[in-house]
């Protein structure tokens, strides 16, 4: 049943009156999802920042090498884009990691309090 002033969600406008079923564990698994979303979306974030300053210090390194080498710049220039493109890499895995890992926790709470609510209702059913 939507309210005055509740968000209304596409399944409120479909079936206006009817009431989810599991309207509480609904909700849980929302905030679960929305928190794990905003911290995916945190990490991506604070990944592509690092790689934004990574290409920062790569092309100040590069500028610095070209006024002090200028015999030797093609192979030190090789040497610091494959640096570059390996720490860049290292970043991004390291976030997808930790957002996966993030992930699978909230999951896992999920379902640990979605199994603890349902024995607590059972008790009460009986």
């Amino acid at each position: 049943m939507a309210t005055v002033g509740a968000k209304k969600t596409i399944r409120d406008l479909i079936f206006k009156d009817k009431r989810h079923k599991d309207f509480q564990e609904s909700e849980k698994i929302n905030f679960a999802n929305k928190g794990i979303v905003k911290l995916i979306l945190l990490y991506t974030v604070s990944s592509i920042l690092s790689v934004a300053q990574r290409d920062w210090q790569y092309k100040r390194n590069i500028e610095k090498l070209i006024l002090e080498n200028k015999t030797q710049k093609i192979h030190l220039i090789e040497q610091l884009r494959e640096k570059s493109l390996v720490e860049n890499l290292i970043i991004v895995t390291l976030s997808i990691i930790v957002s996966l890992i993030i992930l699978y926790y909230y999951n896992k709470k999920m379902n640990e309090v979605n199994k603890g609510s349902q024995k607590w209702l059972s008790f009460f059913v009986k």
